[in-house]
Formats: C-alpha cells, structure tokens, sequence
C-alpha cells in the first residue's frame, strides 16, 4: 500500500499465494510465492521489474525472505540453510554453528538473529562476513534473540530471566559493542520482549 496510489498488488510467482515480509526506503520489497509448480520460493519486487525469484526455476526446496536493507542486501533461508542474497543475485551462506535463523539487517550488512545449539540453548548473535558470529550474550537465561538492528550497530531482542514452568519470564534488551547486553526492564510486569 503506497500513499500515491492505495493498494498495490504484487503479483506471485505463478502459483497462487504470495506473502509480503519486509520493505527498504526503495519501496523494494521481499517475501515468498509459490511457484506455477507449487513451490515455496523467495522473492524481491520492485516497481520497475516485477516480482524476482531468487532462487532459481528448479530449486525444489522452500524458501523465504525475512528483510532487505537499503543497499539491496537481502536475508532469508532457503531449505533449512540461512542466506544473505547480494543486490547481483548471488547467494552467500553464512557459516553459523547451529540450526540459525536471520531476523534483520542493517545498511552496514550487519546481519541479527538466533540459533539453536540443543534443547533450550537458543543464542541471539550478530553476524558479518569479516568478522563470523558473536555471540551476544543473555541475560541469565538460557534463550535470548535478536529482532533488529540499526546502522549503529546496537542490536534489540529478548532474552530469558527465569525459566519457570509454563510461563518463562523474558525481558526485552539493547546490546551494543562498548557495553555489551543491557536489560531494557518490564512496565511493572514479570516480563517484556522488543518484538
């Protein structure tokens, strides 16, 4: 939906459902479509072209884009593999230990997101081609997550304080380099999340 001109059909690619997921200040969109022979493929729209596959014709496994930045850089999982797509259409696979997930990238191609290493050990880290995985931390939990992060680099999530049967408490928090993960509190309740 644009202010100009209302609502704005994007379109699938030949199948029958698409889902819009995430927008730059392009207007250059991505999300997932199925396919004319049913399958789950990520894809980019733009004005100009259309909607994009990013995945090529043949690729049987499902695949999704969960965000792109203003450079064109866009994050997404294709099978059960995270992936950053480049603005020529390549595709990079980021080396994470653990079954990941990407939920954000800034213009820095920064990338944020949360990877299980076994049972309850689920991690928020922060991602660059230089400089691999960090891990962020928690905040005496056992999960943490990261949601978003702008171009200066601070990153938001939540993150387990106490794990108590059936409703674990988790607080929302900002994470930065120079101070590392700081406990953003709760409105007066047991719990709150950036998400």
């Amino acid at each position: 939906w644009t202010a100009e001109g209302g609502l704005v059909q994007l379109g699938t690619l030949g199948g029958r459902s698409s889902v819009a997921v995430g927008v730059n200040d392009h207007g250059h969109i991505v999300g997932w479509s199925t396919t004319a022979n049913n399958r789950r493929h990520a894809f980019v729209w733009t004005a100009a072209s259309g909607m994009i596959d990013l995945q090529s014709p043949s690729d049987a496994r499902a695949g999704d884009a969960f965000g792109i930045n203003n450079v064109g850089q866009i994050i997404g999982q294709v099978g059960t593999n995270p992936v950053l797509w480049t603005p020529t259409g390549d595709m990079i696979f980021p080396q994470i230990a653990g079954q990941a997930t990407l939920t954000a990238i800034n213009d820095l191609g920064q990338v944020v997101g949360r990877r299980i290493l076994g049972g309850l050990d689920v991690r928020a880290f922060l991602w660059t081609p230089a400089g691999g995985v960090v891990d962020l931390g928690s905040l005496a939990g056992s999960a943490t997550s990261a949601i978003d992060i702008n171009d200066a680099g601070q990153v938001v999530g939540n993150s387990f304080v106490a794990f108590a049967r059936p409703n674990p408490y988790h607080h929302a928090f900002l994470w930065t380099a120079a101070a590392g993960m700081t406990d953003l509190g709760t409105l007066g309740g047991v719990g709150g999340s950036s998400a």
